[in-house]
């Protein structure tokens, strides 16, 4: 059996929102996002709700800026957590795995950094000014 030798990324990024969690929590699926996720594009898989649920299946080719080069990628919410004040922090987790070999390097790990960071200010911005973060 031949194995291809890909390469996978693991990477966490984590944000305190001055917001309740049930008003973060609902907004964290790809329906939702079209409210504060600027030209946010997709294709929906598999869900059984169209809400927030646990195994939702989304693609997407583009996040923010940044196109995707054929991979593979899980996001996961791993921690949202009651700050107290009004306020939470919210903890994402990307795990990705390129469908070529030898694709991924540190340049890819800087643009899923990015990615991240995009996304969490975008959902801070949103969830604190009722507005979408405009990329341009």
């Amino acid at each position: 059996m031949n194995k291809l030798r890909t390469k996978r990324i693991i990477c966490t990024h984590k944000e305190v929102i001055k917001a309740p969690m049930e008003n973060i929590f609902p907004l964290l699926c790809p329906v939702e996002e079209l409210k504060w996720i600027d030209n946010w594009q997709y294709q929906l898989v598999y869900s059984d709700s169209s809400v927030n649920e646990n195994n939702c299946i989304f693609r997407e080719n583009m996040s923010g800026l940044i196109l995707f080069d054929s991979p593979i990628t899980i996001t996961h919410l791993l921690e949202l957590r009651d700050q107290g004040n009004g306020s939470s922090s919210i903890q994402f987790k990307f795990t990705y795995t390129s469908l070529k070999e030898d694709t991924v390097d540190e340049t890819t790990k800087g643009k899923l950094m990015t990615i991240l960071a995009f996304l969490t200010t975008s959902l801070k911005y949103y969830c604190e000014t009722g507005e979408i973060l405009k990329m341009s």
